[in-house]
């Protein structure tokens, strides 16, 4: 006999497990075909970073603020993550 908790709780949804195998097999696509993540998500997004300060987040945002590469809503963001009231 089941519980009312068994028969009327949360049920887990069913996943369709040939959606889970195309999403890793593009995935596996992706990865296998870009030697350089990295560099694939620079292209993805547009950005132009050069190669010495790809690595260091702080010169990567001085770099995108001074070069007018952010929004004003993203701007607005990294202000108020640089100003320190998190």
């Amino acid at each position: 006999m089941m519980t009312p908790y068994q028969q009327f709780g949360p049920q887990m949804p069913s996943i369709n497990p040939q959606l889970i195998q195309s999403a890793l097999a593009q995935a596996k696509q992706i990865a296998s075909s870009t030697p350089n993540l990295q560099q694939y998500a620079l292209q993805q997004l547009g950005l132009n970073i050069p190669q010495q300060i790809q690595n260091d987040p702080d010169q990567i945002i001085r770099y995108l603020q001074s070069n007018n590469m952010l929004n004003p809503l993203q701007q607005a963001f990294m202000s108020f993550l640089q100003s320190g009231q998190l």
